[in-house]
């Protein structure tokens, strides 16, 4: 109730000043200036503070912060504390808008260029009561806090992002100049990050082909000279401080986020060494190279995916990546679905191998999320791409500790999911096996169930009548005569276990295959659905069934495995009726490495 009256309050008071004066509302406006007092607006903050946080109070105090900063005029003293409490804090989550806002309109109230701001920070700060403000707020906090980061986005994204690169090259010089000053006022600073951010953007926006670099010189489209701009980056770097380092991997990172794989980043650092000799400087180890390639390029639409969700990763903004997500939806090809499925891949679920999920990639997650749930996409498909960003599924799960051999199989396992996910099941029996896996179990499997043992099972049942079918641990099978309960034990040829067993009860290891016991040669056939193999008799290069290419058995093998085992877990379980049938399966995909 508390808080609906004070918003109640604060919306009546932009409109004060147009109601008809009276002698009452000269009482409570004694000071136009002054509408809100700072005893007010602390009563409130200690009313938030003692009120659980949740995503409700915290909408609440932002909308809070922005009716202030609205209400309040430019000239109380008020101001001057709002901006201690927004700045001289980490920000709440959603607290960025608010933020932008502030900072957007200090900015435009200035009359010196952010140009000059960076070059004379000190006599501007004296001649600045909002900035300086800001400035001092901002002290409170270390460089790589939250709030810096926040506020060099909003600097970079509302101001820098509309200069030249004429202009951008000019206070270059200055802004290299501070990293490596001691003395540097917290404003200046996020000030030059942000327009070395911007700088380095642009540059790498301005070449012909980014892909062509990794292989040929250099060729930019900019106003510029290219040797006075490639001399003075140069030149910038041969400094040496963790600063200068820092924007060394900027310039690298920022070639990944406009697509460029780890791969072809070490490449443009072998090929670009010579323009650029600080890159040789930068050592590369088998480690830093998680994942090499991004295969959904083969995509005409991917492009497209990377342009549309880049706001979304590197600032949060989300208009482009919904308009692709509608965009997908005008005809679902399988090329647009797969290109969707790509950008998610590549620019989320990748980074789990690397590190910590940033503050603008956790965004881009729930946005996915909430987006996807309102939106007609197919379930299985929206499913399937929810769990590889959330990087929850037992099957294809990575980590910062994952080996970098497990890491590219269970890349190779995300891409089959990833597209049979967007075929339809109707259409293709391996994404059948994917998306509607108990319509499977009475057919014939894919790579299972050899058609030599049925030749053999028909000899076996005119000579025994009846029987049943066992399989040791090890993969070899044999049979128990009459009614098929287990009297006797032996000797595995394979391993030398026991097998078989006493009192009708099987020997721990062994399994029966057969439910119902095998009458005759007429149910000698081979049977539908899927045959049990061990991975034993499949680890020989040469073993293949019914006469497939030894490669087309392998692959056929890892993609119905794969497949069987991306499904759902109550679909997994029900179709093998085994304990553990993932890991059963991941043991057959793991075998296929030996090929």
């Amino acid at each position: 109730d508390w808080q609906l009256q004070v918003v109640n309050i604060l919306s009546l008071c932009p409109i004060i000043e147009r109601v008809p004066r009276s002698r009452s509302l000269q009482i409570l406006l004694p000071d136009s200036e002054n509408i809100l007092s700072q005893e007010f607006v602390e009563r409130i903050l200690e009313l938030f503070n003692k009120i659980p946080t949740t995503e409700q109070t915290i909408a609440s105090q932002c909308s809070f912060f922005r009716l202030c900063i609205d209400i309040v005029s430019p000239n109380s003293p008020l101001r001057i504390y709002l901006y201690k409490i927004l700045f001289g804090k980490e920000p709440c989550p959603f607290f960025g808008p608010v933020l932008s806002s502030v900072l957007v309109e200090v900015i435009k109230m200035e009359s010196q260029t952010l140009a000059e701001i960076i070059r004379n920070t000190s006599a501007i700060l004296d001649d600045s009561i909002h900035l300086n403000a800001i400035n001092a707020a901002l002290k409170s906090n270390h460089l790589d806090s939250p709030i810096f980061a926040l506020c060099g986005d909003v600097m970079q994204r509302n101001f820098f992002s509309f200069f030249s690169f004429q202009d951008l090259f000019n206070s270059f010089q200055d802004a290299v100049n501070l990293l490596r000053s001691t003395n540097v006022e917290p404003l200046q600073s996020i000030l030059a990050v942000a327009l070395l951010k911007e700088f380095v953007n642009t540059l790498w926006k301005s070449l012909v082909s980014i892909r062509d670099a990794t292989r040929e010189p250099l060729e930019f489209e900019v106003d510029v000279d290219i040797n006075e701009l490639v001399e003075n980056i140069n030149r910038a770097m041969e400094r040496q401080s963790f600063q200068i380092r820092s924007l060394k991997l900027y310039f690298l990172r920022d070639l990944y986020a406009k697509g460029l794989s780890l791969h072809g980043i070490k490449c443009f650092s072998k090929v670009q060494g010579e323009t650029f000799p600080w890159l040789n400087d930068l050592e590369w180890s088998d480690e830093d190279n998680r994942i090499g390639f991004v295969p959904y390029r083969f995509y005409a639409q991917y492009n497209e995916a990377e342009e549309a969700f880049e706001p979304l990763y590197m600032r949060g903004q989300q208009m482009k990546a919904e308009n692709f997500l509608n965009y997908v939806l005008t005809d679902s090809s399988i090329s647009k679905k797969m290109s969707l499925m790509g950008i998610a891949i590549s620019r989320l679920r990748d980074i789990y191998a690397l590190r910590d999920l940033s503050l603008h990639e956790k965004t881009a997650i729930q946005f996915l999320h909430t987006q996807l749930s309102n939106m007609p996409f197919d379930n299985f498909y929206r499913e399937t791409l929810l769990s590889f960003i959330t990087n929850t599924h037992q099957l294809y799960l990575i980590s910062p500790v994952t080996s970098q051999s497990e890491l590219l199989i269970r890349s190779v396992i995300v891409h089959i999911v990833a597209l049979h996910s967007c075929l339809s099941a109707s259409n293709s029996p391996l994404a059948a096996y994917l998306q509607a896996l108990k319509t499977c179990k009475e057919t014939y499997i894919l790579t299972s169930s050899s058609d030599v043992d049925a030749n053999i099972l028909i000899e076996i049942g005119e000579a025994l009548g009846q029987f049943t079918r066992y399989e040791c641990e090890c993969g070899f099978k044999y049979i128990v005569t009459e009614c098929g309960d287990t009297r006797e034990e032996g000797i595995c040829p394979q391993c030398k276990s026991r097998i078989g067993g006493i009192n009708n009860k099987v020997n721990p290891g062994n399994r029966r295959i057969d439910v119902q016991t095998i009458r005759g040669n007429e149910e000698a056939n081979e049977r539908m659905g899927y045959a049990y193999e061990s991975t034993e008799s499949r680890k020989d290069i040469n073993y293949r069934i019914r006469g497939m290419t030894l490669a087309s058995y392998r692959v056929l093998h890892l993609f119905v495995h794969t497949l069987i085992a991306a499904t759902s877990r109550e679909d997994c379980q029900d179709f093998f009726n085994i304990k553990e049938p993932i890991e059963y399966c991941k043991r057959h995909i793991e075998m296929t490495g030996t090929f």
